[in-house]
């Protein structure tokens, strides 16, 4: 039978499962460009994420038995080996780059928001739509929890 311990160190190979510990403290940041436009960013603010984790340097297990002390926010892809299982309920919103005029952010939130027929699936697809290109996704997760699964007897 398999049961899961949160654990308070990190070993060099060991499968991990990662979560953050309070509400609120998983960021999902897009980050979309156009040629000849300023970028912008959609922002996904999850109630929890979680994944799965296995450091195969000395350095991420240093990173991750530090995140664990320090209460810090984990890059997933500071880790080689992660992979994102799951998000929770989340709220989504732009962060506009440099060079985004008032009446430009405005004219886009009001395209989003006055989308009566559902042309546009979420905040991505609008900017796909308008010609934006991603270019990367990045999972942050803040104050993380590790727990290992290990095998005890009946």
């Amino acid at each position: 039978m398999m049961e899961v311990k949160e654990v308070k160190e990190v070993k060099l190979g060991v499968s991990y499962l990662v979560s953050n510990r309070n509400r609120w403290g998983a960021v999902e940041v897009g980050v979309f460009n156009k040629e000849g436009s300023p970028g912008v960013n959609v922002q996904i603010e999850w109630k929890r994420g979680d994944g799965k984790v296995i450091p195969t340097t000395q350095e991420e297990v240093d990173l991750l038995n530090n995140l664990l002390e320090t209460k810090g926010e984990l890059c997933m892809s500071d880790i080689e080996y992660s992979e994102t299982h799951d998000t929770m309920d989340g709220n989504e919103y732009f962060v506009y780059h440099e060079g985004w005029s008032v009446e430009d952010k405005e004219a886009l939130e009001a395209e989003y928001d006055n989308d009566e027929d559902g042309a546009y699936f979420d905040r991505r697809d609008l900017l796909e739509v308008r010609g934006y290109e991603h270019d990367y996704y990045e999972l942050y997760l803040k104050d993380i929890i590790l727990e290992e699964e290990v095998d005890v007897d009946e």
